[in-house]
């Protein structure tokens, strides 16, 4: 539960840095330079996917831990 917790707040806080991204694409939407807009959209998924994808150092341990547990014990 812990875990989930320290998840989002860690997603609202890589929100809280794409905002102004997105705010920039709508704002190229809007004066209909779409080229631009959807570049910075496409650079708001980047950051947000990136930041989802990349391992972080704290997970390194409970991956660790996984992966002997899951050595150690087979499911059938």
């Amino acid at each position: 539960m812990a875990q989930g917790i320290v998840a989002m707040i860690g997603r609202a806080g890589a929100l809280v840095l794409i905002a102004p991204v997105i705010v920039l694409a709508l704002d190229a939407a809007v004066r209909g330079d779409w080229g631009l807009s959807v570049t910075f959209a496409g650079v708001a998924a980047l950051m947000f996917g990136l930041g989802e994808i990349i391992t972080r150092p704290s997970d390194l341990p409970g991956e660790l831990v996984d992966r002997v547990v899951g050595a150690i014990v087979k499911k059938d």
